[in-house]
Order: structure tokens, then sequence, then C-alpha cells
């Protein structure tokens, strides 16, 4: 694949697993700071795309202004380059042909904006594909997520019983090798204003992923199911069918794989 791409985000979870990924398939991938489209021009001379997944993860304290200030200082490069962005967002809900964004913080709130001013200016010729990832997970994942979170749990959980909230929300879970495998195809097969959804199309209950979990670490433990026993939302499931279609891709790794590789990693 004879193109030069610019990944934001390079030093984080997914950013660090694309780089491993695509320096396989011998992919020339320019590393920004994100915060540099702000400070300084760059070049996009013979660049195909711009992969943003450097976004501030803050949930409650993130700079939405300064999020979207990226987005159109990235936009307005795209457009004068015919270079297409390729942005990372957050998990969706509702009926098929009105599937809208979870906004459950300040976060989503951000992603959802951008996402919007992106569709906007595809009428303007902007060329994108978003991406709405359900529940990451992986080897190297930091706290603040429901897998990492329950792996460092149970490890560090000197008492008998270990108490877990809202643990029959059912989620769907993606593994990291297969997002990046879904980026890499977005990129092989030249898509264009596409929203599409990144997931393993069924739902675990949180309650499943902490038992499977312990019994992969072998570790005997006992669990507590305090209330709130459920959150708003309940459920999140990806429709990936048409993901399948568009970019020929599925979920390689199901939740027992991915749980496995994940523990012996930790």
């Amino acid at each position: 694949m004879n193109k030069k791409i610019i990944l934001t985000g390079s030093r984080g979870f997914v950013g660090k697993n694309i780089l491993r990924y695509f320096k396989k398939k011998k992919i020339n991938l320019i590393k920004i700071q994100t915060k540099k489209f702000l400070e300084k021009n760059i070049s996009f001379k013979n660049v195909s795309h711009i992969l943003h997944v450097g976004f501030d993860m803050s949930k409650e304290n993130i700079n939405i202004t300064k999020q979207l200030k990226i987005i159109k200082k990235m936009s307005k490069k795209a457009l004068e380059n015919n270079t297409k962005i390729i942005f990372i967002s957050s998990s969706s809900h509702g009926q098929s042909k009105n599937r809208k964004l979870f906004i459950n913080s300040n976060y989503h709130k951000a992603k959802n904006i951008c996402e919007k001013y992106l569709i906007r200016n595809s009428k303007n010729n902007l060329k994108y594909i978003i991406l709405r990832v359900f529940n990451l997970y992986g080897p190297g994942q930091k706290e603040g997520y429901i897998v990492s979170d329950a792996i460092l749990r149970i490890i560090n959980n000197k008492k008998k019983s270990l108490e877990i909230l809202n643990n029959q929300n059912l989620r769907d879970f993606i593994f990291i090798d297969d997002l990046v495998s879904a980026i890499f195809n977005c990129i092989h097969y030249n898509v264009n204003n596409k929203i599409l959804e990144v997931g393993n199309g069924k739902s675990y209950s949180v309650k499943y992923i902490y038992k499977k979990i312990a019994f992969l670490l072998k570790k005997k433990q006992k669990f507590i199911y305090t209330k709130p026993f459920k959150s708003n939302p309940f459920i999140t499931k990806a429709l990936i069918s048409e993901t399948k279609k568009i970019i020929k891709w599925k979920p390689f790794f199901d939740i027992e794989k991915g749980l496995s590789i994940t523990v012996k990693k930790k």
C-alpha cells in the first residue's frame, strides 16, 4: 500500500497498536501530536489519510472548544490537500436507521460535536470515515475501562470478596487488534463518508467479564453484587453488518480469546 498517513495519538493505547500493525504492513505513518495542528503548519504532500486517534480522554474536564478547533484545522488542511480523515468516535444506540452517540459526559459531547462538524463539511467535499468504537480492551490498556479495571481489581484484591456495581449491564466488547484491522481496511478499500460501528455484535454482562477474568487468573474470588445493578444505558451492542460489507471486515477475536490474551500479558 503506497500511502503516507498522518497519525495523531501515537503514544496512546490505540496509537501504539496502530503503529505495530501498520509497521508489519510496511505503511509509512507520520506521527504528529494532536496539539501540533494548532501550533504549526504541517506538510500534507502525498498524504492520503489522517488517523485522528489523539483525542483528550478527560471525561468532564475536557476542553470541548479545543477539540473542535483541532478538527476544524485538520478539516481545512484535508480539504486543501484532498486528504481523508478517519475519526475514532464512541459507541452509539437507537434504531438501525437512526443511530446516535451515547452522551453521558463532556467527552461524549465533544465526540458528537466533532462528528457533526465532519458530516456537515462533507457538503464542501470533505472526505471522512467515522468509526464508532464500542468497549475497547486489550493488553496495555490503562485503568478506567471495564476490562482493565476488572483485571487490576481482581489481582490486587486481598479480601475474600469483591464488590461489583452495575453487574447486570450488558456491553459489546471489541479487542484492540480487531479495531486496528478495521482501521486498516478503511484505508485499503478507500471508503468515503461513512459512519461505521466497530464491535463484536454481541453483548456480555459485567458480571460475566469479572467471572471470566477470575477464572483465567486462576483466582478463587467471591463477588458481591451491589446496587445499582444497572446503569443507563443498560445495554450496548454494535450493528456491524454494514461494517462487514463495506470494508470486508469482521471481528476475529471472540470475548474468551481476547480476554485470555489480555490476562496473559498483564
